[in-house]
């Protein structure tokens, strides 16, 4: 008995890694000369961004910052306001070496304490959020069909997608 089959291949994406991860940001700044002494602090807040995110190997490295934004009253209760960034880099260990994938990683502030240790002084704790997820392309054959005289077939319309590519950018 003779069988021939036909195979064609076809990508399909399947889930590599994905996870949400913590990142420490614990920093202290002082004032410039040209700001005025805390008297109260109002609002501090923290606007976490990704620069860049590579795969090399079976490891995850994604490079960003942290803005934190404080505002505070001085003497004469006039409202005034501050910015420092805190660049941050997280390595992450992946469970498998992939050369053709698609990572995604989004952040957002968890967590975030401010407190004035001097009028000039602040100290700030907080963590980063960062929601992971790497994708990549799998090829799998699959039988289109089969040339054999004592084989019934039931065939049936499957629609597949090749992805191509993805991309991302920062607005």
């Amino acid at each position: 008995m003779e069988m021939n089959l036909t195979r064609q291949g076809i990508k399909t994406g399947e889930i590599l890694f994905e996870q949400s991860i913590e990142q420490a940001v614990d920093t202290d700044f002082m004032l410039p000369d040209y700001c005025a002494d805390i008297v109260r602090v109002l609002k501090c807040r923290m606007c976490p961004r990704i620069f860049s995110k590579s795969v090399t190997g079976d490891s995850l490295i994604v490079d960003g910052v942290a803005a934190i934004t404080l505002i505070y009253c001085d003497d004469n209760k006039k409202i005034c306001s501050f910015e420092q960034e805190v660049p941050f880099q997280k390595n992450i260990s992946l469970k498998a070496e992939s050369e053709d994938c698609n990572v995604t990683v989004t952040a957002c502030t968890d967590y975030l304490n401010c407190r004035p240790t001097t009028p000039r002084k602040v100290d700030v704790h907080g963590v980063v959020a960062l929601k992971v997820s790497v994708t990549g392309c799998r090829k799998t054959d699959i039988i289109t069909d089969i040339d054999a005289k004592c084989m019934h077939l039931k065939r049936g319309f499957c629609p597949a997608t090749n992805p191509i590519s993805t991309t991302e950018k920062i607005v």
